[in-house]
């Protein structure tokens, strides 16, 4: 089946999962804006939300970041089959683990960078357990004697959550994906 030039301007420059993964966003997210302090919804830079952060989308093959520009995502000069890429759209303290070359995992050990709700590096640990209560548990942190981990899912899927590791006052950083990657502690190692 021949493309349209308009579908395939928008391959080449969103990626197929890109876009669907745009459009799935916007549905399942409506207008859940961070919100000012007034309560009214502000312009914002991208955020991360269980789907992924701004555009690029757990789930996203290596090669659909590739096509939107980003070819550090599909340099693998190792054949690694699991590595991290920071690609040219995320800003420092953000990066994708991407294992077999899909994108299932996005970390976060940067202050500035929220969650769709708003939690972020640098936040007290109370404001997470606030703003995620009813969907979140908090677990002994592997390596931290005093630390959590903050477990968030989403009601609307079990295979996906994230994780806010804290110092039991303070999230150090966090990170959303799928299970079982989001998981692992040491990342790829």
């Amino acid at each position: 089946m021949a493309m349209s030039p308009y579908m395939r301007g928008l391959r080449g420059v969103w990626g197929c999962g890109r876009l669907l993964g745009a459009l799935a966003s916007a549905i399942a997210c409506g207008d859940q804006q961070p919100k000012a302090s007034s309560g009214t919804s502000v312009p914002t830079a991208p955020v991360v939300s269980p789907v992924g952060y701004g555009l690029i989308r757990i789930g996203e093959t290596a090669h659909e970041l590739a096509l939107s520009g980003d070819s550090a995502a599909a340099s693998n000069p190792g054949h690694l089959s699991c590595r991290y890429v920071r690609p040219s759209s995320f800003p420092p303290g953000v990066k994708a683990m991407i294992v077999d070359n899909v994108i299932v995992r996005i970390d976060i050990d940067s202050p500035g960078i929220p969650t769709i709700e708003g939690a972020q590096v640098g936040d007290p640990e109370s404001h997470v357990l606030e703003l995620y209560n009813g969907h979140v548990a908090s677990l002994p942190n592997k390596y931290l004697k005093d630390g959590h981990n903050l477990v968030v899912w989403q009601p609307s899927t079990m295979t996906s959550r994230m994780i806010f590791e804290t110092d039991g006052r303070t999230v150090l950083r966090y990170r959303v994906g799928r299970q079982p990657a989001v998981d692992l502690v040491e990342g790829c190692g």
